[in-house]
Order: structure tokens, then C-alpha cells, then sequence
């Protein structure tokens, strides 16, 4: 079919439903990502939709080439294709950063592997095979057991100069 002719059929479909062409390509997209086994999540446990339209989020200000995109949760609706699209365009916006030599602060540190994190989370739930979730899910507990490590260092670090911060665990020192 040419394009044309697809989007004669979508404009016939739209007038006939009384649903837009978007919705139209939403569902069929859905129908698709499900029946070709790309999608993992069954239908009645996905979310709401998630678009990739919202403003990303800069490491750095006044730079657009250094921003991320905001990470849909493990159970949007999404279009996994795009996903996919802006996940490589994620990690390759990261690797340049590093290589860049750039001296970051600790919080464009935290955007960074919160990003990742992120991604780890998403694909730990969405990745199309099983093999490919439990690989994003060993690296999800690495990430985490990595982050433990670093609130584990950032607490000393406080600490020593006097700050306490809570927890939400119960120290028995503080309360004898």
C-alpha cells in the first residue's frame, strides 16, 4: 500500500468511527506491538499513554544537545519503537557527556543515572523476550545496589560535618 492509499483507508476509517486518525493509529499500534509478541505487558495492565513530547530534561543549561528525555513508567502505553529511538538517543547523549571530559556537579552525576535507571527499569519490564527482561533486570539490581553504595557514602560524607539526614530506618543510637 502506498501512503496515499494508507491514508485514504485511515480517513475513510476515521468518518466512519467518529474517531480521529491519531486514535485510529494509536490502536492500531497497540494491536500490533501486542500481536507481533514486541510487547510483553498484556493490554489490561498498560497504563496511560505516554508521549514523547515533553520539554527533556538538560544536564547542562543552555545546551540542548545535553538533554534526556523524561523515561516513560514500565507500564505505559507506548509506542516501543520510539521508545527504542529515544533510549539509544538517551545513552548516546550520556556517553558523550562522559567522554567530553566535563567537570559535572553531583546532581548532573544523579540525572545521569537516574536516566539510566530509569531505562533499566522500563526495558527490565517492556524489552520484547524474556532473556532480554532478566538482562535489564541484573542490571536494574546493580544500578540499585550501586545507588545504596552512593547514599551510603553521601550519608557518611554528611555526617562527619554534622548533618543527619532521615532514613526512614531506625537507628538504635538514636533511640536509647
Amino acid at each position: 500500500m502506498t501512503n496515499d492509499e494508507v491514508l485514504k483507508l485511515l480517513k475513510g476509517l476515521s468518518k466512519r468511527f467518529g474517531i480521529s486518525i491519531t486514535e485510529i493509529d494509536r490502536m492500531a499500534r497497540i494491536a500490533a506491538q501486542s500481536n507481533a509478541g514486541l510487547d510483553p505487558l498484556p493490554l489490561d495492565e498498560q497504563g496511560p499513554p505516554f508521549r514523547f513530547d515533553q520539554p527533556k530534561l538538560c544536564v547542562f543549561d543552555n545546551d540542548d544537545f545535553t538533554c534526556l528525555n523524561e523515561v516513560p513508567p514500565p507500564n505505559a502505553e507506548v509506542n516501543l519503537q520510539k521508545a527504542q529511538q529515544e533510549f539509544i538517543a538517551d545513552t548516546r547523549t550520556t556517553d558523550e557527556i562522559y567522554k567530553s571530559g566535563r567537570v559535572l556537579t553531583f546532581e548532573q552525576h544523579w540525572l545521569l543515572f537516574r536516566n539510566a535507571w530509569d531505562w533499566f527499569r522500563f526495558w527490565a519490564r517492556r524489552a520484547p523476550d524474556p532473556q532480554s527482561r532478566e538482562t535489564w533486570a541484573a542490571g536494574l539490581r546493580q544500578l540499585d545496589a550501586a545507588a545504596e553504595r552512593i547514599n551510603g557514602l553521601v550519608n557518611a560524607h554528611l555526617h562527619r560535618h554534622g548533618v543527619h539526614v532521615l532514613t526512614g530506618r531506625r537507628r538504635e543510637e538514636d533511640h536509647q
